[in-house]
């Protein structure tokens, strides 16, 4: 019997194959790179349609079936997982570095079989990463420690840590949010009297934020889980209104259950039984009315809205954002100082004058949650039902902004170590003290192997250590200008020839980032790459003077430490490392798991 032939030549993975995947990543994420960006439109999983720029979400949304790519994609979900950040950096270094290795193949490992030449390569790399890349991450944070001061105070850094807020969070909230959160993060991490009180924290850190909570009166009840939210807590709040920028609602609205049409009355004092679900849509449209006529356009709440809300709010033209999943809970206690776990009591009183008494309860399901159905009564005239449950929030609220806070507390560590090694001048018995002087330990993407000698292993370990130990510096391809620079600098003429193309082949890897970041910043110029060359000619002469630079939202070369970009070093560090060890392993993969070419066009 005749064998049957495939329709697509069957080989080994070339690296013009690792090219193709990698660059096609690229250009997936190389649009929404930097903060004057095209964001990429998304269907979320309940079907929502959201623009976004971040690199997790939009990596992550991808599904791929070829082993080179999901290798990829672990990694560098692996890279986000601890560091957070710089999904897309270490697409671009990785995709312009593979490109590199490709265009100087048969220099870099001679004229040999394909798979032996991918082990050449990969063992070359290996070596290269090894032997000199380390030294090289000493000395840019030594150069980076040089440059960065903080003599200009307190006010100085308080803006570096609004800019690091703000990129972390560009691209996952209406840009509204994105400022007053920068300015949360940055205000809470310098504000060292904090009382007992957490609402003193809210006060003095949310300053442009219309909060709502449950007030004195309803924190002095039994009842503190968030079931009854009594109208006059809102009544207070609403002086602070008309400086808001939006609203977080802690006791969210919650619609009408299923069950007994009679356990959602309330016999209310010379009124005859009224269902609650009436008062419900009063009052909520009272209290969104007078939010509007405040000039609040937007409502943050940390639960599933419901329907009739949703109708209000549209009515008014206020925007809602909702969050509805577990992990936010520990961002509600760390935001209030309150947890949002609810408890059961029998009665909710104010002033020791009992408001009412729940009869009966029963835990049910709601919204995936456990909650409680209640059947109450009145007893204090005058008293009404408003409607309003505590209901847990949303994961990616949360996961945002608890990253947010890590960065920074990390950052602030980083910053008084790097400019003061003796902390004398802080109260060690202040909260922020305790938050921030717990330096963060930690290891970069491992790229030892079997084999590798123990002191190889030991030197990579402490370049770690001290990579961590940095301080934040302002972007728009500063770091990767500062690296070509230094590396220009050690691999002169005179250095061997391989460890020279090596050199070159990482500073191309590095400036794709600057590159990507200027073509999104000037989309429209015509001579888009002579004008790059000149940028980067520019950038040498500033890092000869020792000065900070950026590209500012013209695509524009300029001396500017208020840079609307905002690099972290250890971030960057990482994300090199990142995109060579992959580099390493690609080279390497079909030997692992039999990884086979990418089918080709019949033609």
């Amino acid at each position: 019997m005749a064998s049957i032939k495939s329709p697509f030549p069957v080989s080994d993975l070339s690296i013009k194959d690792l090219v193709d995947i990698s660059s096609m990543l690229k250009n997936i994420v190389a649009s929404s790179f930097g903060p004057v960006c095209c964001p990429v439109l998304m269907t979320t999983s309940t079907g929502q349609v959201v623009f976004t720029s971040d690199g997790y979400t939009i990596l992550s949304s991808l599904s791929l079936s070829h082993p080179a790519a999901k290798c990829i994609l672990e990694s560098v979900y692996s890279h986000s997982s601890v560091y957070g950040d710089g999904c897309k950096t270490v697409i671009l270094y990785l995709s312009e570095l593979l490109r590199e290795i490709e265009r100087n193949s048969c220099v870099l490992a001679g004229q040999t079989a394909r798979t032996a030449l991918r082990s050449n390569i990969s063992s070359s790399l290996r070596k290269f990463i090894i032997e000199d890349i380390p030294l090289l991450c000493n000395d840019i944070i030594n150069s980076v420690m040089n440059v960065q001061s903080l003599s200009e105070g307190a006010n100085c850094q308080l803006k570096l840590f609004k800019q690091v807020a703000v990129t972390i969070l560009n691209g996952s909230f209406p840009k509204d949010v994105v400022d007053h959160l920068g300015n949360l993060i940055s205000e809470l991490i310098f504000s060292s009297n904090v009382g007992k009180d957490q609402r003193n924290v809210l006060s003095l850190c949310f300053q442009n934020c219309l909060h709502i909570f449950p007030n004195n009166s309803y924190s002095d009840s039994h009842l503190r889980d968030g079931l009854f939210f009594n109208g006059l807590c809102c009544r207070q709040a609403m002086k602070y209104a008309k400086r808001s920028k939006f609203v977080i609602t802690l006791c969210p609205f919650e619609e009408e259950g299923n069950g007994n049409k009679t356990e959602y009355c309330l016999k209310l004092p010379g009124k005859v039984n009224e269902d609650i679900m009436t008062h419900k849509k009063y009052s909520v449209e009272t209290f969104l009315k007078r939010l509007k006529n405040m000039g609040v356009s937007l409502i943050l709440t940390c639960q599933k809205v419901p329907v009739f809300v949703l109708h209000i709010c549209n009515g008014f033209g206020i925007d809602v954002f909702s969050c509805v999943e577990q992990e936010d809970i520990e961002f509600i206690s760390f935001y209030t100082g309150m947890s949002p776990v609810t408890s059961i009591h029998d009665e909710l009183t104010i002033n020791g004058a009992v408001l009412g008494e729940v009869d009966s309860y029963e835990k049910v399901m709601y919204s995936g949650k456990e909650m409680l159905k209640l059947t109450c009564t009145g007893k204090f005239p005058g008293w009404q039902a408003k409607c309003l449950f505590l209901h847990a929030p949303s994961n990616g609220l949360i996961q945002q902004l608890k990253l947010l806070v890590k960065k920074c507390f990390k950052t602030f560590s980083c910053l008084l170590e790097g400019s003061n090694k003796e902390l004398t001048n802080l109260d060690s018995s202040s909260t922020i003290f305790k938050g921030c002087a717990t330096w963060n330990e930690g290891k970069l993407p491992q790229v030892f192997y079997p084999g590798t000698p123990e002191n190889e292993e030991h030197r990579m370990e402490s370049v770690a250590s001290n990579s961590l130990s940095s301080n934040i510096i302002c972007g728009g391809g500063y770091f990767e200008f500062l690296f070509s620079y230094l590396m220009e600098k050690k691999f002169d003429k005179s250095s061997p020839p391989l460890k020279k193309m090596w050199a070159n082949i990482v500073v191309k890897m590095l400036q794709s980032v600057p590159q990507t970041l200027f073509s999104n910043l000037s989309p429209k110029k015509v001579h888009q790459a002579s004008s790059f060359i000149m940028a980067r000619e520019e950038a040498k002469k500033y890092l000869q003077e020792n000065k900070h630079f950026s590209f500012n939202s013209k695509g524009v070369l300029c001396s500017d430490a208020d840079s609307e970009v905002v690099e972290i070093l250890n971030v960057k560090v990482a994300s090199l490392y990142a995109a060579l060890d992959l580099a390493v392993t690609l080279l390497k993969i079909d030997a692992v798991v039999g990884v086979k070419k990418l089918p080709e066009d019949a033609t």
